[in-house]
């Protein structure tokens, strides 16, 4: 298929590439692509996330794991039992 029928499925299908649920636990060593979004809170002095976004690099599913607190995105990735996850952030920068 070329990219751009890919792209252009994707979107026109989006509801089945965003979801809430639980990561599967597929394979011995699991690799995942993340991206967070957050802003900085001058009154407390902080960041705050409010979106955190997981992909698999394993597998074409094009699965795309959402989060909205860094609790249970940490919590998610702490439930899958393996020795090994590789992350790769997005954007090693805030926006």
């Amino acid at each position: 298929m070329d990219l751009n029928e890919k792209l252009k499925n994707i979107t026109d299908n989006l509801e089945n590439y965003y979801t809430y649920r639980t990561i599967p636990d597929y394979a011995n060593v699991q690799n995942f692509a993340f991206d967070i979004e957050a802003c900085y809170l001058k009154e407390k002095n902080e960041m705050y996330t409010y979106s955190i976004a997981l992909m698999s690099c394993d597998n074409n599913s094009d699965i795309c794991y959402h989060y909205r607190t860094v609790d249970t995105f940490m919590n998610d990735l702490l439930s899958i039992k393996k020795k090994t996850i590789n992350l790769y952030a997005h954007n090693a920068l805030y926006d």
